[in-house]
């Protein structure tokens, strides 16, 4: 298991556990309704992905 923090602009949810990042993915969706695939068809839509403590996964040029 690995530790996951994710921030959208839905919201943050900090230090969870899940199997790998699309795990984390689906349980961030489930929670906050958050579509990552379709996110750049958002206009404003941004995102960040930490899995313990390291961030992997960042698309935030259109975070405010």
């Amino acid at each position: 298991m690995h530790t996951y923090t994710i921030n959208t602009e839905c919201g943050l949810m900090r230090d969870f556990e899940a199997e790998d990042i699309e795990a984390a993915k689906d349980i961030y969706d489930n929670e906050c309704q958050y579509d990552f695939d379709g996110y750049s068809y958002y206009p404003g839509s941004w995102y960040w992905i930490d899995e313990d403590g390291i961030r992997v996964e960042t698309h935030c040029e259109r975070m405010p």
